[in-house]
């Protein structure tokens, strides 16, 4: 059950869980790159069925987040060219701003804080989690085919660097791209983030994760996230492999893995139950360590 932004943030918006009176957990739930906020729903109402309540992040120039109109653009217009003109550095600072309202629910239910994210906003958490100065910490994250180790050729994109406002076609089904297309500088702001997180050497990243990749995913790379767990993480990072089969009457592809339509029943069904065990335990530890 949605209910109203919190004070002062017009980009977050809570998702009540089954028992909102006694939440299990909270989390900070964050979108993909030119994805609509609004499309993690099945994920937020997973985890709102296991007590979770859940903070969903619209990063600038997604969902609602962009300048009000001053002439006669159209809402479509108004976020294409929010995303246009965004930053690693206004992504960061809102991601930010409503992990702290998180944090200070969490703290003040005595509950464990967790990270939730699908691709850019895995990325987006990641980042935030390892800049000491923001002081951010979380007792348990779900990533979704997180972007934390790409293909070298997705780099490529990185030639356009010198041109933010070029907007390329979006591969995602129409109904889950916040825009029809993505500009570079949503782009160069996911290459920062990457490189940030690369040359701190993914430190504090040893954490309890449950993270989930198609090995055929076309952006993020199921080697680098594997080698990722192997070095870095350890015993903590259970990294699951879902072999998805694409469907033949929508444009479709390997790296959207957030709901039962993207996935199949199956499979979500299996990603359902992974998710209920991975929160049972962190919700136990915590309470262990109360």
């Amino acid at each position: 059950m949605l209910n109203s932004h919190p004070s002062g943030l017009r980009f977050a918006r809570w998702h009540h869980s089954e028992r909102p009176s006694e939440p299990s957990a909270v989390c900070l739930l964050i979108h993909g790159l030119n994805f609509k906020p609004a499309r993690m729903m099945a994920i937020a109402e997973l985890l709102g069925s296991n007590g979770v309540e859940s903070l969903i992040v619209s990063l600038r120039g997604h969902g609602d987040n962009f300048e009000p109109a001053t002439g006669a653009e159209s809402i479509e217009q108004l976020r294409l060219e929010a995303l246009k003109s965004t930053s690693r550095s206004t992504w960061l600072q809102e991601a930010h701003e409503a992990y702290t309202v998180a944090r200070e629910f969490a703290a003040e239910n005595g509950v464990p804080l967790l990270l939730v994210g699908f691709s850019l906003g895995a990325l987006i958490g990641t980042d935030m989690l390892q800049d000491t100065a923001r002081n951010v910490s979380f007792d348990g994250m779900i990533l979704f085919a997180p972007a934390l180790r790409v293909h070298w050729y997705t780099h490529l994109l990185r030639l356009l660097a010198p041109f933010p406002r070029l907007v390329l076609p979006s591969r995602s089904p129409r109904d889950y791209a916040a825009n029809p297309g993505t500009p570079i500088a949503a782009y160069n702001a996911l290459f920062e983030s990457l490189a940030a997180v690369r040359a701190r050497g993914d430190s504090k990243l040893g954490i309890r994760t449950l993270a989930f990749i198609d090995p055929r995913d076309e952006l993020v790379s199921y080697r680098g996230l594997q080698g990722l767990g192997e070095t870095v993480a350890g015993e903590q990072w259970s990294l699951v492999a879902l072999k998805k089969t694409l469907r033949h009457d929508d444009r479709d592809f390997h790296h959207l893995i957030i709901d039962s339509r993207s996935l199949g029943e199956a499979i979500w069904r299996d990603v359902s139950r992974r998710v209920r065990v991975f929160l049972s335990e962190v919700v136990a530890k915590g309470r262990r360590q109360s």
